[in-house]
């Protein structure tokens, strides 16, 4: 049980971590404002001061080629507007 909770911790960590770079250069290239750059800047490189821990452990649990995940799909996903 312990290895499947840390791939889950792991998978959304980085998605987190992502998403925190995205709304980082929202900020920087889209509100060119520097003030909020930095402090999302900052809050990701604080999330990974905090999960960096646990996080060797995490990555020794992924299972890329066993994952079922990316073999599963949906009749929309390749479809674009």
């Amino acid at each position: 049980m312990k290895a499947r909770i840390l791939r889950i911790i792991d998978a959304n960590c980085n998605r987190a971590r992502e998403a925190l770079r995205v709304i980082e250069e929202i900020a920087r290239f889209v509100l060119d404002d520097a003030t909020m750059q930095a402090a999302l800047k900052q809050l990701r490189h604080d999330l990974a001061r905090v999960v960096s821990p646990w996080q060797d452990a995490a990555i020794a649990w992924r299972d890329t080629a066993g994952d079922v995940g990316p073999q599963v799909s949906t009749s929309t996903e390749q479809t674009r507007g």
